[in-house]
């Protein structure tokens, strides 16, 4: 593989890693996550990038003190992005860096009480932006891995989930045109 950059290609990947919702409780409340994606690469420096991410945030309880418990309940988040990515396609190890609106769709699930099942309450529709950081090993013409972290900030709820992170690997196949 020479050592040039690899603009006009599109890519399909699929990443899993570890989010957390940090605010939640003291260490934030951690969930396994999955994220699967498109982008096309303009040039050597610049791409657009869509993905799409569900994670999985299970119930979890912290003690204030010897005589109370704060009980957290579990929590979906699903988001869609796109993104403006900055990244230097000329070596084999390529860093970038991604900025853009994002849509979440956060699904609180509600406790269930005695005699009654636990339920999904209504799903709320939030707005804000998500940044990436992440670096990619070029290991052969058509294929690449990574790893990346994420950052997102929720612009309509952040009463609710002010900050939330991401981090994780990933893999691509390569298109070129």
């Amino acid at each position: 593989m020479p050592v040039h950059g690899f603009a006009d290609e599109l890519g399909i990947w699929a990443g899993t890693g570890a989010a957390n919702l940090n605010t939640v409780k003291r260490g934030g409340l951690w969930g396994p996550e999955v994220q699967v994606g498109l982008h096309y690469q303009i040039s050597d420096f610049w791409m657009v990038s869509t993905s799409f991410a569900a994670s999985h945030h299970f119930e979890a309880e912290e003690e204030v003190n010897d005589e109370e418990r704060i009980i957290f309940p579990a929590d979906t988040v699903i988001a869609a992005s796109f993104r403006l990515r900055y990244l230097i396609d000329i070596v084999k190890y390529i860093p970038y860096f991604g900025l853009g609106p994002t849509l979440y769709l956060d699904v609180p699930v509600v406790a269930a009480e005695a005699g009654q099942p636990a339920s999904s309450s209504d799903a709320n529709l939030n707005l804000g932006a998500s940044a990436v950081l992440g670096m990619d090993w070029r290991y052969s013409r058509y294929s690449s891995v990574g790893v990346f972290a994420e950052l997102h900030a929720v612009a309509s709820d952040l009463g609710r989930y002010p900050v939330y992170s991401v981090a994780g690997f990933r893999f691509v196949k390569h298109f070129r045109f």
